[in-house]
């Protein structure tokens, strides 16, 4: 029987939230701070708020939720802010709540080297970005109806993606990034169509592009950048698996271990392709259809791990 019913975890939840965000205010004067008195408080504080989310029994979403902001947005604010003390110096409060507040900016000064987009380009990103949503929810939900899902796993798999792709993989981050324009965030391109990638390392270069800007200003730019390419990257997806996994697992209950398989079979893609651009039509076709079939063939880790909590999958998946 637990210690409190579950809405009294839920408030407690978000009560953890609202505390992790007033310890993320207070780091603010550190700007001032020495290096390494930045850096162990930026390691006790991303330490702590990794934890939290297992002392916290919510509900499963809630909790999910709760992780993703606690191990995923509050310490990229936390790592962007201490580590680029210099540029927040020169920068007043009220630019720095924005970057706190804004779940999509994580690494500020790069986000303020974007340029200036008019209104009527805005309305028309959010304009694509709806459509694909709609026509993603409407081939979901025809596919869902036709039942055809249980004939064939890859179909169903295939299919499901696809419908995904449009509704937030491309659609639903277009969406994002135009309505954020609209209301005055001049955030970068979200995803600039990942599906026309033509090597897995093109791929990551489109998608989920705020998140890889992070990972190449704090990860993958101090272990060398282009120089020795393979520890940032084996180091940003391994980070990437681990944080899914926590995330997933605060979902479904249990640890699966198949998105460290995903981002690891991700991690060897992009380095083996890293420095190959194909030249020509007849490469660039042959390279976007296999990045194309490569994704849908090892997303079947990522969905595995989603189908362990929601059921992705109406006639089961491959694996246990």
């Amino acid at each position: 029987m637990p210690i409190l019913p579950n809405t009294s975890w839920d408030f407690a939840a978000l009560g953890v939230v609202a505390v992790a965000y007033v310890a993320l205010l207070a780091t603010w004067p550190l700007r001032h701070a020495a290096p390494h008195r930045r850096a162990r408080v930026m390691l006790a504080l991303l330490a702590a708020f990794a934890l939290a989310p297992l002392a916290v029994p919510a509900q499963p979403a809630l909790r999910s939720l709760m992780t993703i902001i606690l191990a995923g947005i509050l310490p990229a604010k936390i790592v962007d802010t201490l580590r680029s003390a210099e540029h927040w110096r020169a920068q007043p409060l009220w630019r720095w709540l924005e970057f706190v507040l804004n779940p999509v900016i994580l690494v500020a000064r790069l986000h303020a080297r974007e340029p200036a987009r008019s209104r009527w380009a805005n309305a028309l990103t959010a304009a694509r970005g709806l459509v694909e949503v709609q026509v993603g929810k409407w081939c979901l939900g025809l596919w869902l109806r036709s039942g055809l899902g249980l004939s064939s796993f890859w179909l169903d798999h295939t299919a499901k993606v696809l419908c995904l792709y449009l509704m937030s993989f491309s659609g639903g981050n277009i969406l994002a990034t135009g309505l954020l324009r609209l209301l005055g965030s001049n955030v970068l391109d979200l995803s600039r169509d990942p599906i026309l990638a033509v090597t897995p390392a093109d791929f990551w270069r489109r998608y989920n592009r705020n998140v890889n800007q992070f990972l190449a200003a704090h990860v993958f730019t101090p272990l060398g950048s282009v120089r020795r390419p393979a520890r940032g990257i084996w180091l940003a997806f391994l980070l990437n698996g681990v944080f899914h996994e926590y995330v997933f697992a605060m979902l479904a209950g249990r640890v699966t271990g198949y998105l460290l398989a995903f981002f690891a079979l991700q991690a060897a893609a992009v380095t083996l392709t890293f420095r190959w651009r194909p030249r020509g039509a007849v490469r660039t076709i042959i390279g976007t259809v296999l990045t194309f079939a490569f994704n849908v063939v090892t997303s079947v880790l990522f969905f595995e791990a989603l189908d362990a909590a929601l059921h992705f999958y109406p006639g089961g998946g491959l694996l246990p």
